[in-house]
């Protein structure tokens, strides 16, 4: 009986944190997209439009190093509650600027990037988090979940946030996201996530020097090979998707209407949360390496596809397919990492990794735009 208690405890923990963390970033993307769409409005501008994307996710890189030290010296429940209530307090601050007419331009930006910041310790310490809930033979699915969560809010965001928008105005998007960050502190309030047991003397060797500190997660990195494999490999499957992002608008738009790139967006949509669902069901295959490389194959047979004809229903297919493969890659790669790096030094280990996928993201926008 102790032992079921043993294990169930842990699940049930999971649970309530992947709610309170689904509905924080559920609120997050609908903020995300408002913010878009006043800065556009206010300005015109479609370059004003893009720093939001670029102050998404620049000061969260910078920060990363920092934020995975600190991931790993404190108790990860508690790095999550600062950074909801960080996040909460920069949105509380906008709503206070919007109802006194005092907003401009530069604190969209701002609150943005304060945003990213509270992103990177959130992530990181929530991925670490899952370690130490979660048996190694069910992080496949827990990580599936959380794939289902980033599709729920992918899908449901920008529709919910389009309707509401014009409903409630951007005030009342604003005060959404606020009661959905209270919901994510409220869930981290009834839950506990015990300190990380240091099993090896590697986290009481880091911890010495602080500089030292701060550079362990590349030192780590380069020390083994292999991790270095994956994360190039990963951050190269991130490069195409932002690609992707850039160039299928513009592609799909020569084929069809403004109302037809909804509808395939939409697809799109649906194959990932279709993709997380099985994931999150199956766990995934046992050898997930291999498993990264066969859906990653998958996915450029379905881009092949895509580019065989020039055709509505044949790009709509596509896209279905390739973002119905893309949970299956990102839960096998979270997987392998949360499964062979000690849980104690997952923080600094896991902002690096974070690092490099939100900086291969916009150099696929870049490079998108520059050889389009």
């Amino acid at each position: 009986m102790s032992r079921l208690h043993s294990i169930r405890h842990p699940i049930a923990t999971f649970v309530i944190l992947w709610l309170g963390q689904t509905l924080s970033l559920l609120g997050s993307n609908l903020t995300r997209f408002a913010f878009g769409v006043w800065i556009y409005q206010q300005t015109q501008s479609v370059i004003s439009f893009a720093l939001i994307p670029t102050c998404l996710y620049l000061p969260g890189v910078l920060i990363s190093p920092i934020a995975g030290s600190l991931i790993d010296r404190w108790n990860r429940r508690t790095v999550m509650l600062l950074s909801d209530m960080g996040s909460g307090l920069i949105i509380l601050g906008v709503l206070a600027l919007l109802q006194t007419s005092s907003l401009q331009q530069w604190h969209i930006y701002t609150a943005v990037a304060a945003g990213s910041l509270c992103a990177a310790f959130q992530w990181s310490s929530y991925a670490a988090a899952i370690t130490q809930l979660i048996p190694p033979q069910q992080l496949g699915r827990a990580n599936g979940l959380v794939e289902v969560a980033k599709a729920i809010s992918q899908i449901i965001g920008p529709l919910a946030a389009g309707t509401l928008l014009f409903q409630l105005g951007i005030s009342g998007i604003i005060t959404l996201d606020l009661l959905t960050f209270i919901m994510g502190v409220l869930t981290l309030l009834l839950i506990r996530i015990p300190p990380v047991p240091h099993k090896s003397d590697t986290f009481e060797r880091t911890q010495k020097s602080w500089c030292h500190d701060l550079s362990f997660g590349w030192q780590y990195i380069r020390r083994h090979p292999s991790l270095i494999k994956l994360l190039f490999y990963y951050g190269m499957l991130i490069l195409f998707l932002g690609a992707l992002e850039v160039l299928f608008t513009p592609f799909f738009l020569n084929l069809g209407t403004p109302r037809t790139l909804g509808i395939a967006l939409s697809v799109g949509g649906i194959g990932w949360l279709l993709g997380s669902l099985i994931i999150s069901m199956w766990g995934g295959p046992k050898n997930r390496v291999k498993g990264i490389f066969a859906f990653a194959i998958a996915q450029g047979i379905w881009l092949m596809l895509a580019g065989f004809k020039a055709s509505i229903p044949l790009t709509m297919l596509a896209i279905f397919g390739y973002l119905f493969t893309y949970p299956f890659i990102s839960s096998c790669n979270q997987s392998l990492c949360q499964n062979h790096i000690p849980a104690e030094i997952q923080g600094r280990v896991f902002s690096i990794k974070l690092m490099v996928e939100w900086l291969f993201l916009p150099v696929g926008y870049l490079a998108a735009g520059v050889f389009s």
